[in-house]
């Protein structure tokens, strides 16, 4: 767009300086065209006396003044282009935002806002007051360490905080494996590992094999064995964010400025992240009645600055699968990537075929997808802080790499943002992988997929209730058109369950893991969402805590506003 503008404003230019010789050339243009009869001369002379082009070039404008005004324009022009169209954030935003900032000048909008937002602090503050069980806060470095059992003690002070009874399992996520057996074995192999750091594979060789074959059990799961590639990551996030690095490298050697991504609202935030992070555009779609992508949608916001289509396995808020093969075609036909986003659903999909059940195919096997993100953390019940990316070639992973070659220190290169890394991580999760091994996964899969379907249907039985699309895997989201369900995702919390809330629309998930199998889980949920609806219907009662930030969010339409109450949220971890 800058070389057409360039263009524009030396060719407006020359026709003020030289009008004779354009004149002449205009005329031999027109000359052709009647000569051959493409144009009548009458349709010819008649347009140039709408144009008054005699009048102009029989008396050129001086040449400043040529000057000037194709300055004036090329730079109007120039100003419009950066507004509407070249520019990270789409026009209707900024406009909006820019009328939400004005109205929040006004003093009684200020005065109105400045009153909710203390009481969001006072509310946040609150949540996070010291507990009963608290140890004392160390706020400055001790002039004396503490003897080890002294240590002992306050960790295990620490480790007993809080309220919520994930150890029942009474909570979404979060944790995904509760088993002694299997915590005494990561405790032994943390031992020979705790000094490892996977910078220096030629120090710590052991820990560089345990990657590359943690890399290479996911990409046989995955059906990418043949040409398919991959590396480690922090977790979910880092996977999502290495990923369109990537495909930002790919848009930027195709000379785009600001590669797009198009998702839908369902899709992790961690892309959104990601745009933020590397100057991207996220194109965000609705989903349909399903609460799955739109293909037809994808296929109207697919334009030339389109580097990657990003399809879930499952969405984290619904817990439906995405139609991978079709949004995969597209990729195929208009030349861009597609990310399948399978950090939450990635140790489960692999194994659903050998449970009995059948979903659709969203791994390598499906021509047109090009990388795969999958959590080891999660379904894979390794420890916290390892995921995987995938791709199916080598010259689309060496996109996410960095390397400096030329820094005082040497040639420094790493194949994700971390530099330095525990190696307890990585030793914890291949010994997990093959600890575990295949027909484990299959049997706690089926388990957890049972617990889920199992729910699901007396949900479904539940009249205020209405269960989101078709949850095919571990979470099951739940709303009501009747009844205010953050009013029932704040009574269940008080009955002890730690559940995630959802919004555009409200409503909550239960994302069921391995703790919660061998429990009398779905009795006991059950139970406690149907008298919560009972006390909603009969006491009136409003949300508290964060189910009442959210359904007090939902309802605000400046999302600055949310974003800033946001901080305010994020603020109070770091209070002692």
């Amino acid at each position: 767009m800058h070389k057409l503008l360039l263009i524009l404003s030396l060719l407006a230019l020359s026709v003020g300086i030289f009008p004779e010789r354009w004149m002449n050339i205009l005329h031999t243009c027109t000359s052709y065209l009647v000569k051959n009869q493409f144009v009548s001369d009458e349709r010819v002379t008649n347009i140039q006396s709408h144009l008054f082009l005699p009048d102009y070039f029989s008396s050129p404008l001086p040449v400043w003044r040529v000057a000037l005004i194709s300055s004036i324009l090329t730079f109007l022009i120039y100003r419009v282009h950066i507004f509407v169209v070249d520019h990270r954030l789409p026009c209707h935003q900024r406009a909006l935002q820019y009328i939400f900032d004005t109205v929040r000048r006004f003093p009684i909008i200020k005065t109105m806002i400045a009153k909710e937002i203390s009481k969001v602090t006072v509310m946040l503050n609150d949540s996070f007051k010291p507990m009963e069980n608290s140890p004392p806060s160390k706020r400055v470095l001790p002039i004396k360490g503490l003897t080890r059992e002294e240590l002992n003690k306050e960790c295990k002070l620490h480790a007993n905080m809080g309220e919520w009874r994930w150890k029942e399992g009474r909570v979404s996520g979060a944790v995904y494996v509760h088993d002694e057996e299997h915590r005494v074995m990561m405790e032994d192999v943390y031992g020979l590992f705790y000094e490892s750091n996977p910078l220096h594979p030629d120090v710590f060789p052991g820990v560089r094999k345990m990657e590359a074959e943690i890399v290479s059990m996911c990409l046989h799961l995955f059906h990418g064995q043949n040409g398919g590639c991959g590396a480690t990551t922090s977790g979910g996030t880092e996977s999502i964010l290495m990923a369109m690095k990537a495909y930002r490298e790919i848009g930027y050697s195709r000379g785009i400025k600001y590669p797009e991504i198009v998702l839908t609202h369902s899709s992790h935030s961690a892309f959104i992240k990601a745009c933020s992070y590397f100057g991207m555009r996220p194109v965000r779609l609705s989903v349909d009645k399903d609460y799955k992508s739109d293909v037809s949608s994808y296929r109207k916001a697919i334009t030339e600055n389109t580097v990657v289509l990003i399809a879930s396995a499952p969405g984290f808020p619904h817990g439906v699968i995405d139609p991978v093969e079709e949004i995969a075609k597209l990729g195929l036909k208009y030349n861009v990537g597609v990310h399948v986003d399978c950090c939450l659903g990635g140790l489960l999909v692999p194994f659903v075929e050998e449970t009995g059940r059948s979903i659709p195919v969203v791994d390598f096997r499906v021509d047109g997808v090009t990388s795969i993100s999958c959590d080891t953390h999660k379904y894979g019940y390794g420890p916290k802080g390892c995921s995987v990316i995938m791709y199916r070639s080598q010259q689309l992973r060496n996109m996410q790499y960095f390397v400096d070659t030329d820094w005082a220190g040497g040639i420094y290169a790493s194949p994700c943002i971390a530099g330095s890394r525990s190696g307890l991580t990585l030793a914890g999760t291949w010994a997990t992988l093959v600890h575990i091994g295949r027909e484990g996964y299959v049997e706690k899969t089926k388990a957890i997929i049972e617990i889920r379907e199992n729910i699901e249907k007396c949900v479904r039985n539940i009249p205020d209730l209405f269960v989101f699309g078709t949850p095919q895997l571990s979470v099951l989201a739940i709303g009501s058109k009747t009844i205010d369900i953050y009013c029932v995702s704040d009574c269940l919390s008080k009955k002890g369950w730690h559940l995630n809330n959802l919004q555009f629309p409200a409503g909550f998930h239960i994302c069921f893991t391995s703790i919660h199998i061998g429990r009398d889980i779905p009795k006991q949920f059950v139970s406690d969402l149907i008298q919560s609806i009972e006390e909603v219907k009969t006491s009136h009662i409003k949300p508290s805590g964060i189910a009442g930030i959210y359904g007090m969010a939902v309802n605000i339409p400046d999302r600055k506003l949310v974003r800033e109450i946001s901080h305010l949220y994020i603020d109070t971890f770091f209070k002692t």
